[in-house]
């Protein structure tokens, strides 16, 4: 029973191993084909920066005091506020 098993795994090796090319190029040899290099700039993708645009600052602040000016939601009597985040501050 071993010998089979050791049979097999060495016919399994033996199969292994001449599978594998040892035909690989002879680095010294100048004639030898080498795949061909290909450039690729590091700003190929590069955009301009642009600049937003520039708005009124009272445009701004107007519509800054319209936000802070809406009502917030209340907690009816006996409910919890609602979640604001902050919660785990002391």
């Amino acid at each position: 029973m071993q010998s089979r098993m050791l049979f097999t795994l060495a016919a399994l090796f033996a199969g292994a191993a001449a599978a594998q090319s040892d035909k690989r190029p002879d680095p010294k040899d100048a004639a030898t084909p080498v795949p061909r290099l290909e450039y690729r700039s590091a700003l190929a993708d590069y955009r301009r920066f642009a600049d937003r645009e520039i708005v009124p600052w009272r445009e701004v602040n107007d519509e800054v005091a319209r936000a802070a000016a809406k009502p917030k939601p209340q907690a009816k009597a006996g409910e919890k506020p609602a979640a604001t985040g902050h919660e785990g501050h002391r």
